[in-house]
């Protein structure tokens, strides 16, 4: 039986608006911040992904690290903040894997970050950058849009369980 999941909404990007007065900066991950994002992106499948069993996220978090597709936001020289790219696809990059340990929250480290890598990909060739957020979050919808990210479609996530889990 399929179980709908979490409420999205698609947004896409041709143009970014860089935030002011966000502390720190930008810079490529590298393989000694490897545990750090296995253990963020572990943190945000939890938090985004609730009740679901956990899932070994190391090889994407190693195929990202080979490609030069993840970024840190470091402001008093260490990181607080991530963001993912994705290979370009007919010019499409996406932007994921966002995130912001809580007790650094509010600062706008996320937004520099993904106004960071969003520039970054649009230098690189891609035409867009395309993100999925959580309906139910206002402080993502509303901080993407003021980057420049535009609304596109919405979307769901749905999960596939046993009849005798209904």
């Amino acid at each position: 039986m399929a179980v709908r999941g979490t409420a999205q909404r698609i947004f896409a990007l041709d143009a970014v608006r860089l935030p002011t007065c966000v502390p720190g900066h930008a810079r490529p991950a590298t393989a000694a911040d490897r545990d750090l994002l296995v253990s963020w992106a572990v943190a945000f499948a939890a938090e985004t992904s609730p009740g679901r069993r956990p899932v070994d996220l190391s090889g994407q978090v190693d195929a990202r690290l080979r490609h030069g597709l993840l970024w840190l936001w470091e402001w008093a020289g260490r990181p607080v903040s991530t963001a993912w790219l994705s290979r370009p696809v007919a010019d499409v990059v996406r932007v994921s894997g966002v995130f912001t340990p809580p007790e650094e929250r509010g600062r706008g480290f996320a937004s520099g970050c993904v106004a960071h890598v969003s520039r970054y990909a649009l230098d690189a060739g891609a035409t867009t950058c395309t993100l999925y957020t959580d309906l139910a979050n206002p402080t993502s919808n509303r901080i993407y849009q003021a980057l420049g990210y535009r609304r596109v479609a919405k979307a769901a996530q749905w999960r596939f369980v046993p009849p005798q889990r209904c």
